[in-house]
């Protein structure tokens, strides 16, 4: 069995920049949270960080953009970490 580095980040204005970092540092998968208003099920860290993206105005939308934008920038395979309530909405 061997180990993986997955770290977890918050999906913000900076969300690009730190995943470029993350991959070329040798992340294997990099999980990207997505802001939700009301994360009852985080802790305070991740419940911060997500109000502050929300303030930022990131949206589901945003990331998606971006991720498209640069996505050959980026070496690491991500994935989306958020709530049923946003995929609900967005649709499935």
């Amino acid at each position: 069995m061997s180990k993986l580095f997955i770290p977890y980040i918050m999906g913000n204005s900076k969300m690009i920049e730190h995943m470029k970092v993350l991959s070329q540092c040798g992340a294997d998968i990099i999980e990207v949270g997505v802001p939700f208003s009301d994360p009852v099920a985080d802790g305070p860290t991740i419940m911060e960080a997500g109000g502050k993206a929300i303030e930022e105005g990131i949206t589901i939308e945003y990331i998606f953009d971006q991720l498209e934008l640069h996505q050959l920038e980026i070496k690491s395979q991500y994935v989306l970490m958020t709530y049923y309530n946003i995929i609900c909405n967005y649709g499935e």
